[in-house]
């Protein structure tokens, strides 16, 4: 793999050697991806006519002058193909590196990378730049605590009384509590985590979309398909298609 780094001055003079080196590589059947304006030096490569290309939103109306052929898609975080990817601002480049991990090893190998770096594990590449992220952390004791319960029994129809209870506080205080800390809804992180366990399952089991949404604690399919779609981007079969793991 061969990751092109945004420059200092995206708007100067390309290095003609890094142009080439680029598109020998790629002509050799290596996977290119670039990070924020390190779009500018694949496109000079030629490796982006015809395709789908994304860069900084700063950048995003240069680079559809420069390289016409280039179908940009300027709210994009990332996208791509085959072995040609792209990618946005810093964080965004995060996000693109994280799904070629997911592409290569699956769920649980971004998931191990991604709670290191301390960042969301899946943010859909369609997600606009400036949007906020779909799944809320937080390093806060009480809520690594909640995490760990929930997680444990999400099955269970957690109600905002039962999460409180975990965290010794009434309801009202809780919601309050955990809107400050977290910076989200109680039901909507609780329901992020069911959208979590339903897309390792996805990937890792055979189970049909029916029987995932009961294990992780929707009350049906169609419930699950709601949740998914509006914060991945893409259906719980489609996401199955995609990114399902073959088993040995």
């Amino acid at each position: 793999m061969l990751v092109v780094p945004g420059s200092e001055d995206p708007l100067a003079e390309l290095d003609a050697r890094e142009v080439s080196t680029v598109a020998r590589a790629a002509s050799a059947g290596v996977l290119v991806a670039s990070l924020c304006t390190g779009a500018f030096t694949l496109a000079a490569a030629g490796l982006l006519d015809g395709r789908q290309a994304t860069t900084h939103w700063r950048y995003a109306d240069e680079l559809v002058r420069r390289y016409p052929r280039i179908h940009v898609k300027a709210r994009d975080l990332y996208c791509g193909e085959d072995k040609v990817w792209t990618s946005a601002g810093v964080t965004a480049g995060v996000d693109l590196l994280l799904q070629l991990v997911r592409l290569d090893w699956g769920t649980s190998a971004a998931e191990t990378v991604a709670k290191a770096m301390v960042t969301p594990v899946f943010r859909p590449g369609t997600q606009a730049q400036y949007a906020d992220t779909n799944t809320p952390t937080s390093s806060a004791p009480s809520v690594e605590n909640l995490h760990f319960e929930v997680r444990a029994d999400l099955q269970r129809p957690w109600s905002v009384k039962d999460l409180s209870a975990i965290c010794a506080m009434s309801p009202r205080t809780f919601h309050r509590w955990f809107s400050a800390t977290v910076g989200t809804t109680p039901v909507r992180w609780l329901n992020d985590l069911r959208v979590q366990e339903a897309q390792r399952l996805l990937e890792q089991t055979g189970l049909s979309v029916g029987a995932i949404a009961r294990d992780v604690g929707f009350a049906s399919d169609d419930l699950l398909r709601k949740h998914f779609t509006a914060r991945l981007g893409i259906t719980p079969t489609s996401h199955a298609s995609t990114f399902r793991q073959p088993r040995p």
